[in-house]
């Protein structure tokens, strides 16, 4: 990957007059493992070698990556006597570190027009210090850690005076702080975030300074260190995918709706409901039994499976794996029972099945009758795909509340002797109701199940 990021440093005569462009030209994905790359240093410290002079970056690069290099820089042999980071939106290089260049270049600005004056009369950025375990219970931080949020929205153009309040602040924030780590968060432009990133380097008592990235799934360290890696990214707890299969009609969509609005109520609970049916989708409108024929109308002018079905969804689920959410409930199609043995998940499915962490089988034990073959052919599909493992419960759909029954642990006996073809014993729940017309209804055995889901997304410390 690092072979990739290729970094362009040349001497330029400039507006601020001789000095350094580093130019990041890259068209690859980088990965945080490039900060510790020798490759991507090497062209700044054959350059400070030959002169110290100031140093200029521009490219588009995440904000780990602009960080990271200031943060190097500042840390470094031979520093540059001063950074300066590329704006775009200003066709101008703006100084990042130190605060005494950053402020001379404001005051400069203030007494001529070389810049618009909305660039200097925003908001100025606040920052929130907070425990990172509060803030950040999803993670397990490697040492102990403080969090500090830049608070800005993404709407707001900050002032570029932000640069400079930026080191009173720091110098007060890290008077405070116990803890030899420090994590920054928040939306920011990418000079702030090099101008945060050169400030803490600067400050040799900070062990150990990593960025939020979302994209990476959690904090990329920034600041080499032998307690953390540099380009070492802390993962943040990413959502739990749990798939709800079944054969079609046993109830799959109304449980995964039933579900969805209970966990829904619970305060800063993040859920999601997927519908991953593309031939036979079940949206909150066709739950009205009175919507059936405009349903059947949709699959007939929808047409059969495609390969490019799975893919999207596929697509879908990996990008809802790094999303902010807490649980993620993936209603899954119940297979192709036109033939027999049934093929409950066809060819190219896989992928699908594949991008999830746990399983809810439904079956039926009402009128169907089909409750054994039900339960074993599931289990032996995803025995074949190696998902048995990832089959946490069960779920019986009955006919009446008089035989439901909340979770408990059930054993069938294996057919034949053969205990390995039989699947394990599962918490299991038999619950009335799931039928289109009483999908909005709320039941004990409802309750109990959406409180096993719930506890399958705490983090286990």
């Amino acid at each position: 990957m690092a072979g990739n990021v290729i970094f362009e440093v040349k001497e330029r005569e400039t507006a601020l007059g001789q000095l350094y462009t580093g130019q990041l030209v890259t068209s690859a994905w980088l990965s945080p493992t490039v900060l510790a790359d020798p490759v991507l240093r090497a062209p700044f410290e054959e350059a400070l070698h030959r002169q110290l002079l100031p140093v200029g970056l521009s490219g588009r690069m995440p904000l780990w990556l602009a960080g990271g290099l200031v943060a190097w820089l500042v840390r470094s042999a031979c520093p540059p006597p001063s950074i300066w980071v590329y704006e775009p939106r200003l066709a101008n290089y703006i100084p990042v570190w130190p605060t005494a260049v950053c402020r001379a270049w404001l005051e400069g600005l203030q007494r001529g027009p070389q810049l618009p004056s909305e660039y200097l009369q925003g908001p100025v950025a606040q920052y929130l210090p907070q425990n990172a375990d509060h803030a950040f219970p999803d993670i397990r931080w490697p040492v102990p850690a403080e969090a500090l949020t830049v608070r800005s929205t993404p709407q707001e153009r900050l002032s570029l005076f932000s640069i400079v309040e930026v080191e009173s602040t720091l110098k007060r924030l890290l008077a405070e702080m116990s803890t030899p780590m420090l994590v920054l968060d928040g939306p920011m432009p990418l000079w702030l975030a090099a101008a945060l990133a050169g400030n803490l380097a600067s400050r040799r008592n900070l062990e150990v300074l990593a960025l939020h990235a979302p994209l990476e799934g959690g904090f990329v360290v920034i600041l080499d260190n032998p307690r953390v890696p540099i380009g070492a990214v802390i993962p943040q707890r990413q959502p739990t995918l749990v798939g709800i299969v079944g054969d079609p009609n046993h109830g799959k969509s109304v449980l995964s709706w039933k579900l969805y609005w209970q966990l829904q109520q619970r305060h800063g609970f993040r859920v999601y409901r997927l519908d991953a049916d593309a031939y036979s989708p079940t949206p909150g409108w066709s739950l009205n039994p009175l919507a059936s024929p405009l349903r059947d109308e949709f699959k007939r002018i929808r047409g059969p499976w495609s390969e490019q079905d799975h893919e999207n969804l596929a697509t879908a689920l990996r990008n809802l794996r790094r999303s902010v959410l807490d649980l993620v409930l993936v209603d899954l199609p119940g297979g192709d029972h036109s033939q027999q043995p049934p093929v409950r998940i066809p060819p190219g499915r896989e992928k699908i099945f594949h991008a999830l962490d746990k399983f809810i089988l439904v079956c039926c034990n009402g009128s169907c009758r089909n409750y054994p073959k039900c339960r074993q052919g599931w289990y032996d599909t995803l025995k074949n795909l190696a998902l048995d493992r990832a089959l946490i419960a069960e779920v019986i759909s009955v006919l009446d509340m008089g035989e439901e029954m909340p979770r408990r642990v059930h054993t069938v006996q294996s057919s034949m002797g053969q205990e390995d073809s039989s699947p394990p014993s599962l918490p299991c729940w038999r619950v009335a109701k799931l039928r289109r017309e009483l999908v909005r209804e709320t039941t004990k055995a409802i309750e109990d199940l959406a409180q096993f889901v719930y506890m399958l997304t705490q983090p286990r410390r």
